[in-house]
């Protein structure tokens, strides 16, 4: 898979208890013992295993996944990302955006990491920080089009219910 690809989707991840996530993790012994011997498709299985996990609360296993991406992959942005998504999942909300701004302080061309970030913001309720997180993102990657999408989506929820209450950034008019 490639990296940007795996990052939008990584930026987009929403915790789901669905049945896709349990088939998965039912599966995981297999998939443990074999992840190697599959080459890349086999790393891009133990993610998708970690992210399975945290959906099913299966905290220890996504650790053990999290533990051998990073062992094989130390300092990869992916690795960085589903470390946050499991501090999102176990931690306060403070701790994980604490851990985003600490990556994007040293490194701010993660978009996934700026979207996460937004995404832990908007379930806080602070939808103006989440905003101008987006904003600030979206001044940098401009072309990234799920950015736009969930930008959208905070100014549409926001002219729906509480237009009023925030002081939100006006949308660029393209001519």
């Amino acid at each position: 898979m490639e990296l940007s690809s795996s990052l939008q989707k990584l930026g987009a991840y929403q915790p789901r208890k669905n049945d896709k996530s349990q088939q998965l993790l039912s599966r995981k012994d297999a998939l443990l013992k074999t992840y190697v011997a599959q080459g890349d498709e086999g790393w891009d299985l133990i993610e998708k295993l970690a992210l399975a996990a945290l959906d099913q609360g299966e905290v220890q296993v996504a650790d053990e996944c999290l533990k051998l991406l990073s062992d094989k992959f130390p300092g990869s942005p992916r690795v960085e990302v589903l470390t946050g998504i499991r501090m999102e999942v176990t931690e306060s909300s403070e701790i994980a955006l604490s851990f985003y701004d600490e990556l994007l302080a040293t490194d701010s061309s993660n978009a996934a990491i700026w979207r996460r970030k937004a995404a832990v913001l908007r379930r806080q309720g602070k939808i103006d920080q989440a905003v101008q997180e987006l904003s600030s993102m979206l001044d940098t990657f401009y072309t990234e089009v799920e950015g736009w999408i969930e930008l959208a989506d905070l100014y549409n929820c926001c002219h729906q219910t509480l237009s009023t209450s925030y002081n939100l950034p006006k949308l660029p008019i393209w001519r």
